[in-house]
């Protein structure tokens, strides 16, 4: 289920070549997050291809320094300017995932966002 959000900071990604996982993948598990407090949940992970990125624990089943992945994901990020309106189908570790007017899809902070 879709629910509308309004941009209320313009947000830039920071990740230019974000890790993507399918289910089933193993990744191996680097640090937990620990910045900020809104952001819980994500551990830094590093694909069979060698990509890194940020992922969220409750998509893992983990086993010491390893991990499998219990869905698809993409950490892909999505840039936004204030005023734009994104639907978004997830929320998890303070971060949504949504979609622009252009069909293109990531993630942003929902610090960024109030829902509409």
């Amino acid at each position: 289920m879709f629910k509308a959000f309004l941009v209320t900071e313009d947000y830039r990604a920071e990740y230019p070549d974000p890790i993507k996982i399918s289910k089933g993948d193993s990744v191996v598990i680097g640090e937990k997050y620990e910045g900020n407090p809104d952001w819980n949940g994500w551990v830094w992970c590093i694909n069979k291809a060698g990509s890194k990125g940020w992922v969220p624990e409750n998509i893992l089943i983990i086993e010491g320094n390893s991990g499998t992945a219990a869905e698809d994901y993409d950490a892909a990020e999505l840039g936004a300017v204030k005023g734009e309106i994104l639907e978004c189908n997830k929320l998890t570790g303070g971060w949504a995932f949504c979609r622009n007017g252009k069909n293109e899809w990531g993630w942003i902070p929902e610090s960024n966002l109030k829902q509409i």
